[in-house]
């Protein structure tokens, strides 16, 4: 993702198929200033706590994300 002008958002999809990953990365190194919100789509998405979305907000910052099935996780 580059952030070089705005904030952004991914929307992750739908209907994930159990098992499938992505990677989110702050390429513009700019997540400090302009955060990217990860947005579960209706999954909740589990990091320290249970929520709707995930945001990365530091320099070069990234998520990987994984399906569950029953949930997003950040590994």
């Amino acid at each position: 993702v580059t952030d070089t002008s705005a904030t952004r958002t991914i929307t992750m999809p739908l209907a994930p198929t159990t098992g499938q990953e992505w990677t989110v990365k702050d390429v513009g190194l700019l997540a400090g200033t302009n955060n990217i919100t990860i947005n579960g789509n209706g999954w909740n998405i589990i990091s320290d706590a249970s929520a709707a979305t995930y945001v990365i907000n530091t320099n070069g910052g990234s998520a990987e994300i994984f399906f569950t099935g029953t949930e997003f996780l950040i590994i």
